[in-house]
């Protein structure tokens, strides 16, 4: 069985289409990736249908990816990039961890 049968490559909802290979959020609206890159190298977009504040791509495609409601992620769990890299929002590439201590 290829390992990547159950892989989802697509996410839809009536605002946006997530592609979980390369990390883009597409407005279905506009028809266009809409994110942003910000001073530390994050990908994120302002969204009101989320909070209405920079919403970081990386936890939004996680949370879409495995059905879980953006709003409902604890603020102690952190989205990690695997490979360190702020700007690869690939879902191959994300995974939850618990905010490190400092």
């Amino acid at each position: 069985m290829n390992k990547n049968q159950n892989f989802k490559r697509w996410g839809i909802d009536e605002n946006y289409i997530y592609d979980y290979t390369n990390g883009q959020i597409i407005s279905r609206r506009l028809w266009r990736n809409i994110t942003s890159k910000d001073k530390d190298g994050y990908i994120y977009f302002n969204n009101t249908n989320y909070d209405g504040k920079r919403t970081y791509a990386h936890r939004i495609l996680w949370c879409h990816y495995f059905n879980i409601d953006y709003k409902q992620l604890p603020r102690h769990l952190q989205i990690d990039h695997i490979n360190g890299v702020k700007d690869d929002n690939r879902i191959v590439n994300l995974r939850l961890m618990n905010q490190a201590k400092e």
